[in-house]
């Protein structure tokens, strides 16, 4: 049995499926796109040496696994050397003991489930990156850095096999998460220009729910980041529709003495089906707000980089806030720039919690002290908010 871990579980995970379902040939790549020497001398042809671990890597590397930086990390059960070669990093392991929380992939391959992947990756993570990873997970979006395979699939995939129709809402008007068709028109869209080969957010299903989260982590035993992925599934939500979202979702709702609002849970991604007078100003019959109260007819837009960098995105973000306005809701907006300055968020955050009706949390020295560490911690996570990653995807 092999099993792919961790980071490269990770990354197959945030593989869209109109990358990972294409093969492409060794024999028949552009210049720009080959290997290095060793990779394409260990890809071309088998070793005598080889295990039945390398064999069943190496065959698809080209095909369901070119979204996975090399080398490729597996553990194995099975009888043959271990350690590093250009394209898979073997190590020995109980792979028995976490069979139940991967997914098949054939040929006696498996892949840790996003849960298992999760809880393998939090060495080297602080909380907030480690709750990043959870919010993507039960999210509706994917952060995908392709390698050298992936980019050359991207590069010829015709645009509407990219765009698709982008998955908007997590929840209907009721609050009762979405059906969601992979295979159908709910299936994964790029989301970010023209360019699929330098951007990194596409939108998709949700991988998993923070009720799974945390059933897997009481279920999973003996494996290196469980104990701190178990204490931090609780504070995980479901529907997130970015990793800005993420990162505002997690300065509102963590408890005061992580760093948190502690502000009551609203309905992310929600549907807020418009009334009469509202469709008349949208020109549809229906909207998607960011964080909703219910309960309390009230909304927070979190609106990302470049969101009114033209006369359109503006006209488009007043004519929302009027609709939800005309239906009697509080709106109120944030933006990137107010959310990455802390003494900006902070004032805002004071100045919104009336508004929308919920508790003021004190500014105690020891509230400010946590705030200050979570910010910083939000802001330092490699490949969002513009934080370049530790290293390249490669080939």
């Amino acid at each position: 049995m092999v099993i792919i871990i961790g980071e490269s579980a990770l990354a197959y995970w945030r593989t869209p499926p109109c990358v990972r379902d294409v093969e492409i040939s060794l024999a028949n790549l552009p210049d720009a796109y080959r290997p290095d020497t060793k990779v394409a001398q260990r890809l071309a042809r088998e070793r005598p040496n080889d295990g039945a671990a390398i064999r069943k890597i190496r065959g698809r590397v080209l095909s369901d696994l070119k979204g996975i930086p090399l080398p490729i990390r597996i553990i194995t059960d099975e009888m043959q050397r271990v350690g590093d070669s250009p394209i898979v990093s073997i190590r020995r392991g109980n792979a028995p003991a976490i069979r139940p929380f991967c997914v098949d992939l054939g040929n006696d391959l498996f892949v840790a489930s996003p849960e298992l992947a999760i809880a393998q990756a939090a060495r080297g993570r602080t909380d907030a990156a480690l709750l990043h990873l959870m919010y993507e997970a039960c999210g509706i979006y994917a952060l995908f850095y392709p390698t050298k395979r992936a980019q050359l699939v991207l590069s010829s995939l015709p645009q509407e096999q990219l765009s698709g129709s982008p998955i908007t809402a997590y929840s209907d008007e009721f609050g009762i998460p979405l059906t969601f068709d992979e295979t159908g028109s709910q299936r994964w869209s790029y989301c970010e220009g023209k360019n699929p080969r330098k951007g990194t957010l596409w939108k998709r299903p949700p991988l998993a729910t923070h009720e799974q989260l945390k059933d897997a982590y009481r279920e999973i035993k003996e494996v290196n980041g469980i104990v701190r992925a178990r204490s931090l599934a609780p504070f995980v939500l479901d529907g997130s529709g970015s990793p800005l979202e993420t990162t505002m979702c997690l300065l509102e709702f963590l408890p005061a003495y992580r760093g948190g609002e502690q502000w009551e849970i609203p309905h992310l991604n929600r549907t807020v089906l418009l009334n009469e007078n509202a469709r008349n100003i949208q020109d549809s019959d229906h909207l998607v707000a960011d964080q909703e109260w219910h309960n309390r007819l009230a909304i927070l837009e979190v609106n990302s980089m470049g969101h009114h960098a033209d006369p359109t995105g503006f006209a488009r973000t007043s004519r929302r806030r009027v609709s939800l306005e005309a239906m009697g809701y509080v709106v109120r907006e944030i933006n990137y720039e107010q959310i990455e300055d802390l003494d900006k968020l902070n004032i805002i955050l004071e100045s919104y919690a009336e508004p929308l009706g919920l508790k003021h949390c004190p500014r105690t020295a020891s509230f400010l002290d946590a705030r200050e560490r979570l910010h910083r911690d939000l802001f330092s996570i490699p490949g969002i908010h513009g934080k370049a990653l530790k290293n390249d995807p490669g080939w």
